[in-house]
């Protein structure tokens, strides 16, 4: 896994280091940084599918478009590279050459590109998530509910199997739907005690049903077509409902069922970049889902989150209280105010045993607490 990222003149980064842990979150006010982090492991990822990690950095490219030199080197930067630092989580010290990957890369703007400018050969092959077939990333701007969804090429699978949108979760979840699920921390038995429901299929519904009604997923595939469509019905009692089009059953579910889908095709070693994934839940579904992402990182998937949401971090906060994950493999990364506007720093509130946050800052999940007290 990876246990740290630093970023070098990086858009607001003039020189930061973040710890990164089996489950991370980022969180924060908006426009200081969160995203960034993000986009600087999908530029590194593109580039190393797109065969140019070695010459140059892709900062336009199917995973991620940063636009143009000017809008990804710092305004405010000290010195002419811009450095993307990534670490293994086998060892602790930051600065250890064995674990440590450093990428620097120098603006050429005749090229319009950032050219790659140190000498050291780097060994991609030991960031398996990042850089392996052992990955997903869904942005914030998931995909609606559709009538139907498209099924992936080769070079879209070898970017990201799912689609940046989500786009490619019916076709995955079709392909997968009777495998079963190999990371035993995100198995879980109906309501009747069933054990044997753990296809990936079977468990994507028993997860949707716990940030909602009880559902069901008819999934039909149209190879002539390169098109699948999906039904969703509801349990009433023991008997289902008619089967409705996503476009008839809200959001909620349509933003959902790809977070469940990629972590549940995934295995130990795995690296999920996700944004908000409480997008469109009730705060009942942003608690189950952090819930869902602890028991995937205490199962050795790496869960990467953007995310605004306290019953989300809430969610994490009982799943470290009741054992699921441990508070070691938890992390928080909180982006405030840097000392020089635009630029941002990081603070880091730790969770114990117990769930509790050991600091909390200024605008970190504290606006409900404000508005009560207004109210008051």
């Amino acid at each position: 896994m990876l246990s740290g990222i630093g970023l070098k003149n990086f858009k607001c980064f003039n020189d930061q280091f973040m710890t990164l842990a089996p489950l991370t979150l980022l969180a924060g006010i908006n426009g200081l940084g969160k995203s960034s982090v993000i986009q600087a492991l999908l530029s590194l990822r593109q580039s190393y599918i797109h065969k140019t990690l070695k010459e140059e950095l892709q900062i336009k490219g199917k995973l991620v478009d940063l636009g143009a030199i000017d809008d990804v080197f710092c305004a405010y930067a000290s010195g002419e590279e811009l450095e993307l630092v990534i670490e293994l989580r086998e060892k602790s010290q930051f600065k250890d050459a064995e674990n440590v990957r450093e990428y620097t890369f120098r603006p050429n703007d005749k090229r319009k590109s950032f050219d790659r400018v140190d000498i050291s050969e780097s060994d991609e092959g030991l960031f398996s998530g990042l850089f392996g077939c052992g990955f997903a990333y869904l942005s914030a701007e998931r995909l609606g509910p559709r009538t139907y969804h498209g099924i992936p090429d080769p070079v879209q699978h070898d970017y990201n199997p799912i689609g940046n949108n989500g786009e490619f979760c019916a076709y995955l979840l079709d392909k997968n739907s009777d495998l079963g699920v190999l990371c035993d921390k995100l198995r879980i038995n109906d309501e009747y005690g069933a054990d044997t429901l753990h296809g990936i299929k079977s468990q994507s519904e028993l997860w949707l049903s716990k940030i909602g009604q009880k559902v069901r997923i008819d999934i039909r595939n149209h190879p002539k077509l390169d098109l699948v469509n999906m039904l969703f019905s509801f349990m009433l009692g023991d008997v289902p409902s008619a089967k409705y089009r996503p476009t008839h059953v809200g959001f909620g579910l349509s933003y959902a069922l790809p977070i469940f889908v990629a972590a549940l095709t995934a295995r130990s070693g795995d690296l999920l970049l996700i944004e908000n994934p409480e997008a469109h839940l009730h705060p009942r579904g942003q608690s189950v889902m952090g819930e869902f992402l602890a028991r995937a990182a205490a199962g050795g998937i790496q869960c990467i989150v953007e995310t605004h949401s306290d019953h989300l971090l809430n969610g994490i906060r009982l799943a470290v209280k009741h054992g699921i994950i441990s508070p070691e493999e938890t992390t928080i990364n909180f982006f405030t105010h840097g000392e020089t506007f635009p630029s941002a720093t990081v603070m880091n509130p730790q969770i114990d045993a117990d769930g509790r946050v050991n600091f909390w800052p200024d605008d970190f999940f504290d606006e409900w607490e404000k508005n009560l007290l207004e109210l008051l």
